[in-house]
């Protein structure tokens, strides 16, 4: 029976984890067409940001894959299942429901006019927000990389799979062009030695 859901909530991505990024986890792993990506910021209890992320989807996939994904969110005891987008990387996700509960929402210190605020504070603040920019999008840069160094590998293992398939048809092919050959061999000395024989008489 298929099953099909319209949004999935990440309890948490890493704040390098943007919406280009998740649609493309999603999208090659055939889990479905996103149309958007909400994002609510969060913090851990030492303070380090990263997002819960609900993800629409424009179409959901059809396939034994997503169907095995839904329904262990669904006989999950609280609806949450682990999705391995990697080898060793992995959110959890569950259902999204149209109607959650209000997620809480972040407390957000309340900003200082500029006005008020001292030089250097300025300029220390937008070094810092340079800073955390240039991060994230290195951080992002090396996933998609660790990626593509992924795919690549796994191709490679594949091609040296098919090459040593093929060489040992070769040694199969090599080792029967070899006895045909001694077979040969063994008829012409039995002729040349029969026509010897004849002309000796």
């Amino acid at each position: 029976m298929s099953q099909t859901i319209s949004a999935i909530y990440i309890k948490r991505a890493e704040s390098f984890q943007t919406k280009e990024f998740i649609s493309y986890i999603f999208e090659t792993q055939n889990i479905g067409k996103v149309q958007q990506v909400q994002f609510i910021s969060k913090t851990t209890d030492q303070g380090q940001p990263y997002n819960g992320a609900i993800v629409f989807f424009e179409k959901m996939c059809s396939n034994p894959k997503v169907e095995q994904m839904i329904e262990q969110m669904r006989s999950s005891p609280d609806g949450t299942t682990r999705y391995n987008y990697e080898l060793r990387r992995f959110w959890f996700i569950k259902e999204h429901d149209p109607k959650p509960q209000a997620e809480p929402k972040p407390q957000v210190p309340v900003p200082v006019p500029e006005s008020n605020r001292h030089p250097l504070d300025l300029d220390f603040q937008k070094m810092c927000q340079l800073e955390v920019k240039e991060q994230t999008e290195e951080a992002q840069r090396l996933a998609m990389e660790n990626m593509r160094l992924n795919a690549e590998n796994r191709r490679l293992v594949e091609e040296n799979k098919r090459l040593q398939e093929q060489l040992k048809e070769f040694e199969d092919y090599k080792r029967l062009c070899n006895t045909k050959l001694a077979l040969c061999e063994d008829d012409e000395e039995d002729l040349l030695t029969k026509k010897l024989g004849e002309l000796r008489f």
